[in-house]
């Protein structure tokens, strides 16, 4: 098979054949098929397990596995050899591949019977008999369930379920497959029953259910979902107590039976409960159970668990001794807050808007590269986050996406691009006019980063994250950029790597340079990475419509002053009308209001959301920036403010002369 077939067809490879890890690859040691056998849906979970008069069999390896199923993809049909080949190797099979088929399908026959596979012209038939399966109606009734309002949907659930009979084990398919069979059916039935009760909690039918609910928790201990509705149900009731109860007894079987985490009802109910919806906020929020962490430390402590020593390095240490991480976080403590009371601030309105770019909260996400080191869903996880709570996202020149693809996952939602001014000026302007027309309403280039700073959590390790696909989708996605490359990129990941190293050095590059940039895009323009006042004037004099206050996170120079005590000296000359941002050392929300009241537009908000990417994709994303929201408006109600804009230097004390 061509290279460019095999790889459209890797999404989706072996028709509905996937697996864990490797989506593309049958080996592997968990695969998950899927198949149409007349009006019958199955799925068989690896490694398989099949029986012989009782005893259990196993298939034996990934290969074998991947054999069965494909014939079972293509029950009652010809698969030829060819194709058995070419899914299982691709375009390098090994010399014996068709021998090695012939091995595996005479094996599969001793333990699925002899007669099960029939050689066929070419290939082979794997033949059941699904006629005495009747399923349609009970599949159809849960499609079109899927698609109707609750009322019609809980009816159609219901009839569905009405349909439901234990099947006969020799009524399934072929004798040793009867018990993974009867399992999937049952797992079928159970899921049914759970949508078709979240049908009547939407409707409103929560006492009714009740007692239903309680038989099939009592019946199914480990089903989570089930467990969560009943907690829904109970506290909707007015059963609060009753409701506490049931999720306390499902963490204790969890941790202590189980020594397990939450799964996914329970965390998505966590969720909701802690997040989304105040009703069922108490009785959650009482038992002092959180699936996430909360404060900024215990954040940082739990990526640190989850990441290997390289990444967590990357991610979270600094130049030299650290020194200027240090700064930045003395100098938000050393400003305190002054708190006034009954101000009646019932209301209060956390949004921002930044040269037209409009935030609920006044807070961006900070442009982090390198992002799959923390999570392989990178910064398409964060992406989405972002946009899902409307926080503007500004994008990183070194991602492991391309800019149109994180455009793609946000949809409308705000997005700025940060650009490193690269030695080749014709693939910087390509990164600024790509920009542009993918959506971007801004362009940051850092200026602090002309060469990369001495990192001794890095050095020390010989860690070098620039590899592979790890922060080169931008450049490999540029026409201007591939064009300079001796081959295509895909053929050689460590020249694209190299290419991009050796334009990265710019040490040459001076504040006459801005006026060229600031001509190249009509987007608005800030300069990030000021830390002196006649730098700031400088940006705006080249043709800045705002800057960022950043010392990179101390990442960059040791010893370097701290970003808030920066922002304060510039503010104070540039006066009130300029647009300053700051990053480098916001936590918590009390740093977000200092920082504005000492005279940050907004801020932006670092490594706390790489973390949250470390610990849970995009859902930590999502919680790290919903719980730096919350904390951020509780503190502003606490001291009595009803408006971030409003701040200013009256709210604080301790900053430097």
């Amino acid at each position: 098979m061509p290279a460019e077939d095999r790889r459209r067809r890797c999404p989706q490879p072996v028709g509905e054949l996937s697996a864990r890890g490797a989506p593309c690859s049958p080996r592997t040691t968990r695969c998950t098929v899927t198949s149409k056998m007349g009006a019958l849906d199955f799925r068989i979970l690896g490694p398989i397990q099949v029986n012989d008069n009782g005893r259990a069999l196993s298939l034996g390896g990934s290969k074998r596995r991947a054999v069965l199923a494909i014939l079972l993809l293509h029950a009652n049909e010809v698969v030829t050899v060819d194709r058995l080949v070419d899914d299982l190797w691709g375009d390098r099979p090994p010399q014996n591949a068709a021998a090695a088929i012939q091995t595996h399908v005479s094996r599969l026959r001793k333990i699925v019977g002899a007669d099960a596979i029939a050689t066929r012209r070419g290939g082979y038939t794997l033949e059941v008999d699904a006629t005495a399966i009747d399923l349609h109606r009970f599949e159809q009734l849960a499609a079109e369930a899927e698609l109707a309002d609750p009322v019609t949907r809980a009816a159609l659930l219901r009839e569905a379920l009405d349909l439901w009979r234990g099947p006969a084990l020799a009524d399934l398919m072929l004798e040793p497959f009867a018990s993974s069979e009867s399992a999937r059916l049952d797992e079928a039935r159970l899921a049914t029953l759970e949508s078709r009760i979240e049908a009547d909690l939407a409707l409103g039918r929560h006492r009714e259910i009740i007692g239903e609910l309680s038989h099939l928790v009592a019946a199914n201990p480990l089903r989570e979902g089930l467990r969560a509705q009943l907690i829904i149900a109970l506290y909707r009731a007015g059963r609060q107590a009753e409701a506490l109860a049931v999720y306390r007894e499902a963490r204790r079987i969890l941790s202590e039976e189980l020594g397990l985490e939450p799964g996914p009802a329970l965390k998505e109910l966590e969720r909701g409960i802690l997040h989304q919806d105040p009703d069922l906020a108490a009785p959650i929020y009482l038992s002092g159970a959180s699936p996430w962490p909360v404060a900024a430390e215990d954040w940082e402590a739990r990526a640190a668990e989850v990441l290997k020593p390289g990444p967590y390095g990357y991610i979270a240490g600094g130049a030299g001794g650290e020194a200027t991480i240090r700064a930045n976080v003395a100098a938000l403590e050393r400003v305190r807050l002054r708190p006034r009371m009954l101000t009646g601030n019932t209301a209060r309105d956390l949004s921002v808007d930044v040269l037209g770019t409009r935030s609920p909260y006044p807070f961006f996400l900070a442009p982090i590269g390198l992002q799959r080191i923390a999570h392989p869903d990178a910064e398409l996880a964060s992406a989405r986050a972002a946009a899902t709570l409307g926080i503007p996202y500004c994008v990183s020149t070194i991602t492991s996406h391309s800019m149109e693809e994180i455009a793609e996952a946000m949809g409308d939602a705000p997005r700025w691009f940060q650009l490193y001014w690269l030695n080749d000026r014709e693939v910087t302007a390509s990164l600024v006019d790509r920009a542009a027309a993918a959506g971007y309403s801004a362009i940051v280039v850092t200026v602090d980063t002309p060469i990369v700073g001495w990192r001794p959590r890095d050095i020390g390790r010989s860690y070098v994250p620039y590899s592979g696909s790890q922060g080169i989708g931008q450049l490999t996605s540029d026409p201007v950029f591939v064009s300079r490359l001796p081959c295509p990129p895909e053929e050689n990941p460590l020249a694209v790597a190299e290419a991009m190293i050796a334009m990265f050095p710019n040490l040459a590059l001076t504040w006459g340079d801005l006026r060229w940039l600031r001509e190249r895009t009509p987007l608005p323009l800030l300069v990030k990475g000021i830390l002196e006042v006649d730098d700031a004037k400088r940006a705006f004099a080249g043709g800045a419509d705002g800057i960022v206050v950043s010392n990179h996170g101390g990442r960059q120079v040791d010893g370097a002053i701290a970003s808030l005590d920066a922002l304060v000296q510039v503010r104070r000359e540039l006066g009130p009308e300029a647009v300053v941002l700051m990053d480098s050392g916001i936590r918590r929300g009390a740093d977000v209001l200092k920082a504005l009241a000492a005279g940050a537009n907004a801020v932006f908000i670092g490594r706390p959301y790489v973390y949250g990417l470390a610990v849970g994709g995009e859902q930590g994303v999502e919680t790290v920036l919903r719980q730096l929201a919350a904390e951020t408006d509780a503190t502003l109600a606490l001291i009595g403010a009803s408006a971030v804009r409003d701040l200013d230097g009256s709210w604080i004390v301790g900053l430097v002369p």
